[in-house]
C-alpha cells in the first residue's frame, strides 16, 4: 500500500468483462483491494517506461564514449593495413622485376603459383614446400 492516502485525483475508463475479471483475480491473488492493486500496477508500469527513456539515454553515451575511445585505435589499424599493402605491392612488383631480369618470360605464372602457395601457408600456419614450388618454377623454364 502507499504511504500517501491522500488521492485527490480519479481517472475513469473501461475495460472489457474479461479483463475485468482478470483483474479483480489478480488483486484477489495479491490480498490487495482492487484499486491499491492498479495503483501498484500503474507505478511499476511508469517506472518501467521511465527506466526504458533512461536506458536509451545511457546507451547512447556509452556507444558514443565507446566510439570515442576506439576512434583512434581504428585509424591506427587503417594505417597498418594501409602500410602493409603498399609494402606488399612493393614486394610484388620487385620479385615480378627480379624475375623478368633473370629471363623468366612467365611472370604472371609465377605470381600466382606463389601466391597460392602463400594462401596454403596462411590457412595451414605452417612452412610450405618450398621444394615443389622450385620444381614447379623449373618446369615453367623448361618450357621457355
Amino acid at each position: 500500500m502507499s504511504a500517501d492516502r491522500h488521492f485527490t485525483e480519479e481517472v475513469n475508463f473501461r475495460v472489457t468483462k474479461d479483463q475485468k475479471q482478470q483483474i479483480l483475480a489478480a488483486a484477489k491473488a495479491k490480498d490487495k483491494a482492487v484499486s491499491d492493486f492498479l495503483r501498484q500496477a500503474l507505478r511499476e508500469y511508469l517506472a518501467v517506461e521511465e527506466m526504458e527513456g533512461r536506458k536509451a539515454i545511457v546507451q547512447k553515451y556509452v556507444a558514443e564514449a565507446v566510439e570515442e575511445k576506439l576512434k583512434p585505435v581504428e585509424n591506427r589499424l587503417a594505417k597498418i593495413t594501409a602500410k602493409t599493402a603498399h609494402a606488399s605491392a612493393i614486394s610484388i612488383f620487385l620479385q615480378a622485376q627480379a624475375m623478368a631480369d633473370l629471363g623468366k618470360s612467365d611472370v604472371v605464372h609465377v605470381f600466382k603459383l606463389a601466391r597460392e602457395k602463400g594462401l596454403a601457408f596462411v590457412r595451414e600456419r605452417g612452412i610450405p614446400n618450398t621444394k615443389d614450388f622450385a620444381e614447379e618454377i623449373d618446369e615453367i623454364e623448361r618450357r621457355e
